[in-house]
């Protein structure tokens, strides 16, 4: 897999991907480079940065969600919305299939998708390891 473990402790980092079931993103090729800044010397995050561009404790809290994953038609793509777990999407145009998503909650921006998963039970164990960011403020 892409990523090398990494090693900072400045920030909540939820590396190697592989360890947990997250989906990867655009490449899995060993020493990928950071998609903001483009070096490949450094350990890489879930979002494909460095820990130089990623900036520190970003998130205020953390949020589980379901989401529905659709077919995107207009960009050969796929797309998530959040929904409620009682909601029957699959009937839906383009519905794929439900995903558990973990998002980090960035102040005065809103939530930031930062892994995928196939079953509730995957993603609440990976959410119930996550840091208390409370301890970070």
């Amino acid at each position: 897999m892409a990523f090398k473990r990494c090693e900072c402790s400045s920030h909540p980092c939820i590396c190697r991907p592989e360890e947990w079931g997250a989906r990867t993103g655009p490449t899995d090729e060993e020493n990928a480079p950071c998609v903001k800044c483009g070096r490949k010397d450094l350990p890489l995050h879930t979002n494909y940065q460095c820990a130089e561009c990623w900036p520190p404790v970003k998130y205020d809290a953390w949020e589980l969600s379901k989401v529905a994953e659709y077919h995107n038609a207009d960009q050969n793509g796929t797309y998530c919305e959040r929904v409620d777990d009682n909601e029957d999407r699959t009937t839906d145009y383009g519905f794929i299939r439900y995903l558990w998503t973990i998002y980090g909650h960035i102040p005065g921006e809103g939530a930031e998708a930062i892994g995928d998963f196939e079953t509730e039970e995957h993603a609440m164990s990976v959410y119930l390891r996550l840091p208390d960011l409370k301890e970070k403020r």
